[in-house]
């Protein structure tokens, strides 16, 4: 998939993507129409916010080299995902998670391979519920 020149979305034979239309409101009409996008200039927006959802093993064991990127056993997990900086560039925002002790981890943020946080104490609960952050939100 991918867009023609006229911002219409096409496969490659060129076919239209068909969906269902909305009105100057944004209701849903149930009329069907091709799929236009808007491919003027559209202003960068830079990331402010992520919203992450992970499931860190209780039971992983504590890791005994010191925390190291290069060292995949120095850390018991990651994710990674695209951000953008306010001039619409991308990056790669790497976050990776090291036990310390029963129910206490760290989180280590890298951004472009370049630490940019950590170690963050993340604390849980005896039932897994987080403790620390407050909230479970961090200022990364």
């Amino acid at each position: 998939m991918g867009l023609d020149r006229d911002g219409f979305v096409v496969n490659a034979q060129g076919h239209e993507l068909v969906a269902f239309t909305a009105d100057s409101s944004g209701n849903i009409t149930g009329a069907t129409a091709p799929l236009q996008l808007q491919n003027t200039n559209i202003p960068p927006l830079a990331t402010d916010t992520m919203n992450l959802a992970l499931n860190l093993d209780a039971s992983a064991p504590v890791p005994t080299a010191p925390f190291s990127v290069s060292d995949t056993s120095s850390f018991n997990d990651a994710t990674s995902t695209t951000i953008f900086d306010s001039l619409g560039n991308s990056h790669l925002d790497a976050t990776y998670y090291r036990k310390a002790a029963p129910n206490s981890w760290e989180s280590y943020l890298f951004v472009d391979g370049v630490q940019a946080d950590g170690p963050d104490p993340r604390t849980f609960s005896q039932t897994g519920a987080l403790i620390t952050p407050a909230g479970g939100q961090s200022e990364q």
